[in-house]
């Protein structure tokens, strides 16, 4: 009953994406469904998953400028306005991706001439560096294609920091570092704090750290569609 229902859903998230001016051909079959197994998870209505998939796909063609990025973003915001008007998508979350729209355009405006998404060499933080996975002691126990880079997914991983000894390093349970263009851009980790407590922590490559707290489940599927969902939506959160 469960795979009808989500098979359905993604027919009817389908549907509706020529309408946001997305082709077939702009969205891989397997990320496709990696986004639609984000918004399921967070109960977006196929309107809202819509939205999800159509932004994710113009954040692409944003950052590679592919001359249709004009045109996706024009029928995005076109369709998104009669939505709204009908009360078919939320009007907290619209805004969300809206915003989150202006940050990746104003970050390429400033960015040209770096890497895709990873900043200088002189800008990578010693934090950010100490934690991934010591590559003498940890290796990862898959490795994925998610959108346009590659998740190094590690359990029981011993951090740079912890093998050097360095205080003030938790263990992590489950790990994933995301790179694009064999360059690391962030790391999540889910730690244990000194009380027993767990939580989903992001490092990225400039030092910024957020606390997404416990998770509702620790298995390593629960970890990895949280960090999908947060790389996907870049922290839009319903």
């Amino acid at each position: 009953m469960i795979f009808n229902r989500r098979k359905k859903y993604n027919g009817r998230v389908a549907a509706l994406l020529p309408a946001l001016g997305i082709q077939e051909s702009d969205f891989g079959v397997f990320s496709l469904l990696d986004t639609l197994d984000i918004a399921w998870s967070q109960n977006y209505t196929e309107y809202e998953a819509a939205l999800l998939v159509s932004y994710t796909v113009y954040g692409g063609m944003m950052r590679a400028g592919e001359p249709r990025a004009a045109d996706v973003k024009s029928s995005i915001a076109r369709v998104q306005g009669d939505w709204l008007a009908k009360g078919l998508v939320s009007k907290d979350l619209v805004a969300r991706f809206s915003e989150k729209v202006g940050e990746w355009e104003s970050e390429k405006n400033t960015s040209e001439t770096q890497k895709e998404g990873f900043p200088p060499e002189e800008e990578v933080s010693r934090i950010f560096l100490a934690n991934l996975p010591d590559p003498a002691a940890s290796r990862p126990i898959d490795i994925s294609q998610f959108s346009d880079g590659m998740i190094a997914y590690y359990e029981n991983a011993t951090s740079v920091g912890e093998k050097l000894g360095v205080p003030g390093f938790m263990s992590a349970t489950k790990t994933a570092v995301v790179s694009v263009k064999e360059q690391p851009l962030c790391i999540y980790r889910y730690e244990k704090g000194p009380l027993g407590e767990f939580a989903l922590v992001e490092i990225k490559a400039n030092g910024a750290i957020s606390n997404f707290g416990q998770l509702d489940g620790d298995t390593r599927t629960d970890f990895m569609n949280n960090v999908k969902y947060y790389l996907l939506t870049l922290h839009i959160r319903d």
